[in-house]
């Protein structure tokens, strides 16, 4: 259908501090990295100095859910608790970078080695309603700040174009039943498209501001033209 947005999404107030989504859930182990990490001054909050086993423990506890390339060299790797890692050798080590808290993060894209967005949420107790996080950094990554005042729903994938242009997927709700997101000010606002069918999305690719592809569960597969 046509992927142009029905317009800005009302503001509301900020969203409640983000708080650890599922304590006591999600007791996969996926394997460990088997690199070294450091911990950078500064780094993640719940380390009180860091080491490499530290943050291996991490990964075995919480996991990555989506790693980022930019080239060869430099990437970024985000998870559960609000983990975010970077790299500047290709992955063979890591340097956890400051994350404003411990939500989890789905999804990282970079535009450039300074520009980054991480998107993830939180899932409400009892309603199962969802909340969306997204951050973004000028400066790669050294510093991340929470966008406020955001009304969607937990968030899966996130890819940008530019510096204003970008796109995002996850779960669907009242608000939003497309569960398919565009922004135009760097993440500062969200639109969606049309109402259609309402559904959830996991994954997603977008060519430019009129094309994509979004994926959900079960085989369900979506094109945006």
């Amino acid at each position: 259908g046509d992927p142009t947005p029905s317009g800005d999404p009302t503001p509301c107030k900020d969203p409640p501090p983000c708080k650890d989504p599922t304590p006591g859930k999600d007791q996969s182990h996926p394997a460990r990295l088997g690199v070294e990490v450091e911990v950078v001054e500064g780094g993640l909050n719940d380390l009180p100095g860091g080491t490499a086993r530290m943050v291996e423990e991490l990964f075995a506890r919480d996991g990555t859910r989506d790693v980022f390339f930019l080239d060869s060299d430099q990437g970024w790797a985000v998870g559960d608790r609000g983990v975010i890692l970077h790299t500047e050798d290709g992955g063979r080590h890591w340097q956890i970078q400051r994350s404003p808290g411990p939500c989890r993060l789905e999804s990282v894209w970079f535009i450039d080695a300074q520009q980054g967005w991480a998107a993830g949420g939180w899932v409400h107790p009892y309603t199962h309603r969802s909340s969306c996080v997204i951050l973004r950094t000028q400066d790669g990554g050294r510093n991340w700040t929470q966008i406020p005042s955001l009304t969607l729903p937990a968030l899966k994938r996130v890819k940008f174009l530019d510096a204003r242009h970008g796109w995002a997927v996850g779960h669907a709700s009242a608000l939003y039943p497309t569960g398919i997101f565009r922004t135009d000010d760097g993440g500062k606002s969200w639109s969606t498209l049309p109402a259609g069918a309402t559904s959830s999305w996991t994954t997603a690719d977008f060519h430019d501001l009129h094309h994509g592809v979004v994926a959900g569960h079960n085989g369900q597969l979506a094109v945006i033209s």
